[in-house]
């Protein structure tokens, strides 16, 4: 048989959660001081922005750090 007091236990949890959670969005940080290494050695100071799904590096400028197949870091073009 439907409990009702049941149902309406569980919704009173549920409903919250979904309100909640369509707000949450992700942290979108700007200018991260990061330091970079390439295979010789070097250090590159430069700075990280975005998000956990879309983010990269660059110069105090703005200009875009890319990471090579060789594993040195480049100026994007």
């Amino acid at each position: 048989m439907f409990n009702f007091s049941n149902a309406l236990k569980k919704g009173l949890y549920i409903i919250p959660f979904l309100l909640l959670s369509i707000t949450l969005k992700g942290a979108y940080l700007e200018k991260i001081p990061t330091t970079v290494t390439n295979p010789d050695g070097t250090k590159i100071e430069c700075y990280a922005s975005g998000d956990e799904y879309f983010n990269y590096l660059h110069d105090a400028d703005g200009y875009t750090i890319i990471k090579g197949n060789d594993g040195y870091y480049y100026y994007g073009i």
